[in-house]
C-alpha cells in the first residue's frame, strides 16, 4: 500500500490525499511560526516541527536531510530569487534586483532576516547550511551581470566580484545589525542605494581618453 502522506508514487489523487507541495507548504509554514513565535532562544526541534505541522518525522527527513536544511529553507521562505533584469544599465539593473518590494513584503519579513542573523551566529552548521543552500546560489546572477559588465569594458579588469558582492550585501547588514534599521523602510533604502552608487564608482574601468565611463549607469 502506498503511503497516504507522499502524494508522488500515484497517479490518481484520491480525495483528501495531500499533495507532495501540500506537505512541503505544511513543514516550511509550521517552522516559519515556530521560529516567530521563540523568543527564549530554545533551539528548534524536529519533535516541535512534526507536531505543528502534523506531518510525520519520516516524511519531513525525505524531503530535508536535516534539522539545519528545513530550518535554512523557511528563513529564505520569505525572499524572492534575484531577478537580474538587462536593461542596458548594469547599476540600475543591480539595485532593482536588491530592493525588497514594500507592496509585496510577506508576514514575518523582518522578523525571519533578524532570527536568521541569530541563529547564525549560535550554530555554525545552520550558517554554512544556507550559505549553501541559498545564499551562494542568489549571488549567482548578479554575479554573472557583473562578468559581463567587465567584458563590456564598463567594469575593470581587475574587480573581485566576490569582494564586491559582499560589499553590496554587507551594507544591508550594516543598516539591521548595527544601525537597527528595517530593512523595508524606504529611507534605510534609500541610503543603501547611495552607498551602492558609491561603491559603483570604484569598479568603473577607467577611460584612456579620460572621458567619464558611467554611460548608463544610473549615477548623476
Amino acid at each position: 500500500m502506498l503511503e497516504l502522506e507522499t502524494g508522488r508514487d500515484d497517479p490518481v489523487r484520491r480525495p483528501g490525499r495531500p499533495r507532495a507541495e501540500d506537505i512541503d507548504d505544511r513543514l516550511i509554514a509550521a517552522t516559519v511560526e515556530l521560529l516567530i513565535e521563540s523568543e527564549d532562544g530554545a533551539p528548534l526541534t524536529v519533535a516541535a516541527i512534526v507536531a505543528r505541522s502534523g506531518v510525520s518525522r519520516a516524511a519531513l527527513y525525505r524531503r530535508w536531510i536535516s534539522r539545519e536544511e528545513l530550518i535554512a529553507a523557511a528563513l529564505d521562505s520569505v525572499r524572492s530569487d534575484v531577478q537580474m533584469l538587462d536593461t542596458g544599465d548594469l547599476l540600475a539593473d543591480i539595485i532593482t534586483a536588491y530592493t525588497i518590494d514594500l507592496t509585496s513584503t510577506p508576514r514575518g519579513f523582518d522578523q525571519l532576516l533578524r532570527k536568521r542573523l541569530v541563529l547564525a551566529l549560535e550554530d555554525r552548521e545552520l550558517q554554512l547550511t544556507y550559505w549553501r543552500a541559498h545564499v551562494s546560489r542568489r549571488r549567482v546572477p548578479v554575479a554573472a551581470a557583473l562578468r559581463r559588465g567587465i567584458d563590456s569594458g564598463l567594469l575593470r579588469t581587475d574587480l573581485d566580484i566576490d569582494a564586491a558582492l559582499d560589499l553590496i550585501a554587507g551594507v544591508y547588514y550594516y543598516q539591521m545589525v548595527v544601525r537597527g534599521e528595517r530593512t523595508t523602510d524606504p529611507e534605510t533604502q534609500r541610503r543603501v542605494h547611495d552607498a551602492i552608487r558609491m561603491l559603483w564608482r570604484g569598479m568603473l574601468a577607467d577611460r584612456e581618453d579620460g572621458a567619464s565611463p558611467l554611460g548608463h549607469s544610473g549615477l548623476p
